[in-house]
């Protein structure tokens, strides 16, 4: 793990106190020509280490992603899997002899383990937005899981419309930088609102979404002095039910409803 700029500075420094022939850099002003050099040498030190950390996660992920049977190895198979080709039997395994993006039709996965074998979340993408996959091609998703998976491996699809999620609530504002209505004064636009879209497409996929991360980002709208928010999400067919602190999503992601939209949910009041 990458060593704090100050703590390489402290150790360069001590490692200087510790050499006689150094003794002649006696100088106890922060901005003395030693003290510089020695930041400085730190913050690349820094820098160096930090991608030498950043080396080793992508190399311990690639490595997780390709031995056979881990759960990222799971979800890496899942996204290989391509639309209307067939799977050829080659050096003692199924897979595809070229690759065609084109057909690669799961763009989110994630796998974890359930109660009763494993959890395959997926969705695909429509237009930019996630969306399920259909019938057929959830049917034949399915086959293709069915022969690469280990024998015996039991596994759960789930392949579901987004939660749905409500977000009521008071925004406290600055009326010299937003109207009323919650439109930004100057952009013309709904700044909360895309702040919040912007928080739950930044979100992994069945990533868990915090309500104080919401807030944070209603927070940091130019504009807004204070925010006031519930939420509530709905799954399927299931009441909606309240969002106390945190939630992952049943399906694998969120989607604010349409039939709530943060433009009705969301009342604003001029901080005067």
């Amino acid at each position: 793990m990458a060593r704090s700029i100050e703590t390489i500075f402290s150790q360069i420094i001590a490692q200087k106190e510790a050499t006689p022939e150094l003794n002649a850099l006696d100088s106890a002003s922060v901005t003395s020509t030693y003290r510089m050099w020695a930041w400085v040498t730190a913050a690349v030190l820094f820098t160096v280490e930090s991608m030498f950390d950043l080396f080793k996660f992508e190399i311990t992920t690639l490595l997780e992603s390709l031995k056979p049977g881990t759960l990222l190895w799971y979800q890496a198979m899942c996204k290989q899997f391509q639309y209307g080709e067939a799977l050829a039997w080659e050096n003692g395994k199924y897979g595809y002899s070229a690759i065609n993006e084109a057909a690669l039709i799961v763009k989110q996965c994630s796998v974890s383990e359930g109660e009763r074998g494993l959890v395959v979340k997926i969705a695909t993408e429509v237009a930019g937005e996630l969306e399920p996959l259909s019938s057929a091609q959830e049917a034949a998703f399915t086959a293709y899981l069915q022969r690469r998976k280990y024998a015996g491996t039991k596994v759960s699809i789930v392949n579901s419309a987004a939660n749905k999620l409500r977000i009521d609530g008071t925004i406290f504002y600055d009326p010299l930088i937003i109207a009323s209505n919650g439109v930004d004064i100057s952009s013309g636009l709904r700044t909360v609102d895309l702040a919040i879209q912007n928080y739950l497409r930044s979100l992994p996929f069945n990533g868990r979404l915090k309500i104080t991360a919401i807030v944070d980002a209603i927070q940091s709208v130019e504009g807004v002095y204070d925010v006031s928010i519930t939420a509530q999400h709905q799954y399927g067919v299931a009441a909606y039910s309240s969002i106390p602190v945190s939630h992952i999503p049943e399906s694998g992601y969120f989607k604010i409803d349409a039939a709530h939209p943060l433009s009705s949910t969301l009342t604003y009041q001029a901080n005067v």
